[in-house]
């Protein structure tokens, strides 16, 4: 009849995808993953190499953001959880495991989390109240957190930034950061001088703000 027509009907999901891994979000918050489970990229626990059917993860998902490296869910109740490859501490669970294969909570961040971003074995949130919290490798200073070459395996504040936070961009090892006001900051990688600052200062480590370039509206980087 009419009623179980309706309740037969498939739910859409949302699909999230990187290069070798699928995952399924359903309105009703729960989580499936199929196609390769290279650094645990799956998320079920196995250590299976790869899945053609979907595998159940997890339920009571709000989001979830992934790279080619790891995988993060945002939880109804604002809570992040993180699994995937961990070489550099990128899933922020304050594990020194190679990679995690199940989801785990990631402890350290105040507010609710607004998006995720990543760079090369890099991890960031941005908050609602635009606080960023930023763990992962940290060879060239992109961490923003004024720390030289220390992985960082849980998130830390990254202090410096004033404004509400219209764009952020990572660009590999740099990082670039453009408030509503339109000021612009910026630190990571300045090998060649990318940052605008003189290659005398090769890594700038927390963020610094851009002075005489005027109002910026858009930011645009090469990879």
């Amino acid at each position: 009849d009419e009623n179980n027509t309706s309740s037969n009907e498939p739910k859409t999901a949302k699909i999230i995808m990187n290069d070798y891994t699928r995952y399924a979000l359903f309105p009703d918050g729960s989580l499936f993953a199929w196609g390769s489970n290279q650094y645990g990229l799956l998320g079920s626990g196995s250590d299976a190499v790869n899945s053609e059917k979907p595998v159940y993860i997890t339920e009571n998902i709000k989001e979830i953001f992934a790279d080619d490296n790891a995988t993060y869910a945002v939880t109804n109740d604002n809570s992040l959880y993180a699994w995937g490859n961990n070489d550099y501490g990128q899933t922020g669970t304050g594990n020194d495991a190679a990679y995690i294969n199940i989801p785990t909570k990631v402890n350290g961040i105040t507010g609710n989390i607004k998006q995720i971003y990543t760079g090369v074995y890099s991890s960031y949130a941005l908050t609602e109240d635009n606080s960023i919290y930023a763990w992962g490798q940290n060879k060239n200073g992109q961490l923003g957190l004024g720390l030289d070459n220390v992985t960082v395996n849980t998130p830390e504040k990254v202090n410096g930034i004033t404004g509400n936070i219209k764009e952020f961009i990572t660009n590999r090892y740099s990082v670039y950061v453009l408030t509503y006001d339109n000021t612009l900051y910026l630190w990571g990688n300045n090998m060649d001088g990318q940052l605008g600052f003189s290659a005398e200062n090769p890594i700038i480590n927390t963020p610094q703000k851009v002075e005489n370039i005027g109002a910026v509206k858009n930011v645009y980087t090469a990879q």
